[in-house]
């Protein structure tokens, strides 16, 4: 058996939320030292741009696997899903006897 399947990538999503929040530190650190009406519309930009609970990025990750019992008798697994925007890659195989040989 095997599926495809395009996912949220962990990476890109964890630079999505560092991204914010540096753009939030951003903002704060020009409190007091830029224009009112400046910050008021820099502050505005930031909150616009706050990921939402459960935010997806783009769906970038593409996952394959595969599963069974081959004819000898092999349980396996094979997974593996790669980044097409920032190049994270992972894999994982397993398999095991299930059936004693004849």
């Amino acid at each position: 058996m095997s599926a495809d399947n395009w996912e949220m990538c962990p990476v890109c999503r964890t630079k999505a939320l560092r991204d914010f929040e540096d753009r939030v530190i951003n903002a704060q650190s020009k409190y007091g030292k830029i224009d009112q009406d400046e910050f008021l519309k820099l502050w505005d930009s930031v909150c616009k741009s706050k990921p939402r609970e459960g935010f997806e990025v783009t769906k970038c990750l593409a996952e394959n696997c595969e599963i069974g019992i081959n004819v000898a008798g092999e349980f396996f697994v094979s997974y593996s899903a790669h980044c097409e925007v920032c190049d994270f890659n992972y894999k994982f195989k397993h398999s095991k006897m299930v059936v004693d040989p004849e």
